[in-house]
């Protein structure tokens, strides 16, 4: 065999790393997820708690964040130069038709409905006449 350049087959031919090279963090495989809720995320059909130190963080709701997988099958997020880990739950504890639902009074229901004026109403009988004319 020919090569461009002659190989010595008694070297060793690796190179060895720096001992700052984190395995962990430079070979981990990552994706883009939104934050859900501000404090989870839901990929793979899972929910996950954003979490540091073992509590809770809040982050924007719809943030994109990268999801980090480590070799030791860890999962962490990488936002705003600072590192977040990853607690799987089972069930989101809150639903977010919970968001949504508020308590009105009767009287706030029947003013949000639309309202029809009466027949004998000015606007009605303008709308009327111009209907006629026009």
């Amino acid at each position: 065999m020919r090569f461009a350049s002659e190989i010595d087959y008694t070297k060793n031919s690796f190179i060895s790393v720096d001992e700052t090279f984190d395995y962990n963090k430079e070979l981990a495989v990552w994706s883009e997820h939104k934050v859900y809720h501000n404090c989870y995320l839901k990929y793979d059909k899972h929910y996950h708690a954003i979490t540091k130190k073992g509590e809770k963080i809040f982050l924007p709701t719809s943030s994109k964040v990268k999801v980090y997988t480590f070799i030791d099958r860890s999962e962490h997020i990488f936002y705003k130069d600072e590192w977040y880990d990853l607690k799987s739950i089972k069930n989101l504890p809150i639903k977010p038709s919970e968001y949504i639902k508020t308590n009105k009074t009767q009287e706030e229901i029947n003013l949000s409905k639309a309202h029809k004026p009466s027949r004998n109403h000015p606007w009605v009988k303008q709308g009327l006449i111009k209907l006629r004319q026009g």
